[in-house]
């Protein structure tokens, strides 16, 4: 019995002592699994980021070198039909270099001959439009494109000749547009007109007669306005003085021809009335010979006045009538004396 318990009793103990040895290799075996775990781990991450390192490097690399390739023969295709093109092109535009030469000293020498007649003064839009065009074609024959730089020079040409058809008519209307203008007492438009004029032709009388009578205007307007309003006050030897000063300066001047004009008349109307007048004032008098002396003055003012010449006929009269009561009383008088005489003998 007791060595069955002691048995037992060893066989517990024994028991014990494996438990605890197993318990033991358990936490060991649970730290090393835990260490190759960790281990394992990183040789993956690192094999993983090999591979796809690798993939990147074909991706990156070789696969673009390959479409490359591919673009590259397509390319080459399309350069050597470009190239095919050009050629074809470039022939037809090289016919087109003496073409383009030849307009542009035809336009150089069209653009030296128009400077002349003073086109960039009285077409100033049209002669900007003429420089941007030439401008235009330059640019284009610097790069060879001598197409388009010779349909350059020629639309350029065909604004010159126009500009160059017009000058007739262009110097007609400045000669026109300026007369009106001093006619309208307008200087600056006047001035201007003149100088179109004179650009074009610089020998035209008319323009050099116009610009001399603009320049002067102001002055002919000043005597002018002082000669009307000297009329109007009925000064009429100032008015005319006035109106004399401004034909002086513009013979041509219309206001000042017809003041002077009407001036003068008006004055002689005056000048007459008061002949007149005053010579019947002198007959009335019986100073007979002073009055005719302003009958006469009368006359010559008004040659074909029959007022005047009916003013000396009653002169005539009046003398007479004066002469034959004179004669009259003389003869009374002697009739009376010689009575008298007769008487006393």
């Amino acid at each position: 019995m007791k060595e069955i318990m002691s048995e037992e009793s060893e066989s517990i103990q024994s028991n014990d002592h494996n438990a605890e040895e197993t318990e033991k290799k358990t936490v060991y075996q649970q730290r090393l699994d835990r260490r190759q775990a960790q281990t394992v781990r990183p040789i993956i991450a690192y094999a993983l980021l090999g591979s796809m390192a690798l993939i990147l490097i074909l991706v990156v690399f070789l696969l673009p070198r390959m479409v490359n390739e591919d673009e590259a023969s397509t390319t080459n295709q399309n350069v050597d039909e470009t190239i095919a093109e050009q050629l074809q092109l470039d022939d037809a535009v090289l016919a087109q270099k003496p073409i383009a030469q030849a307009l542009l000293s035809e336009l150089l020498a069209k653009i030296d001959e128009l400077e002349l007649s003073g086109v960039q003064i009285w077409a100033q839009p049209e002669w900007k439009k003429i420089n941007t065009i030439q401008n235009e074609g330059d640019t284009a024959y610097l790069k060879r494109s001598y197409d388009v730089a010779a349909a350059s020079y020629r639309t350029a040409m065909q604004l010159l000749v126009d500009l160059e058809v017009s000058i007739p008519s262009i110097l007609q209307q400045s000669l026109s547009q300026g007369q009106e203008a001093i006619l309208l007492q307008n200087k600056p438009l006047a001035i201007s007109n003149f100088e179109t004029a004179l650009a074009i032709d610089g020998t035209n009388q008319l323009a050099k007669t116009g610009l001399d009578r603009a320049l002067k205007l102001d002055k002919v307007i000043a005597f002018s306005n002082q000669g009307k309003q000297l009329a109007d006050e009925k000064e009429w030897a100032g008015s005319i003085e006035a109106f004399q000063a401004a034909l002086a300066i513009d013979s041509n001047w219309k206001p000042a021809l017809e003041g002077l004009t009407s001036s003068i008349l008006s004055n002689d109307e005056e000048q007459f009335q008061m002949s007149l007048s005053e010579g019947y004032t002198l007959m009335k008098e019986q100073k007979f010979e002073e009055a005719e002396v302003s009958f006469r003055k009368s006359l010559s003012i008004a040659p074909d006045s029959k007022e005047g010449q009916q003013a000396i006929e009653e002169l005539e009269i009046q003398r007479r009538i004066v002469l034959t009561k004179s004669l009259k009383y003389k003869a009374l008088i002697a009739e009376v004396n010689e009575e008298w005489d007769n008487a006393e003998s």
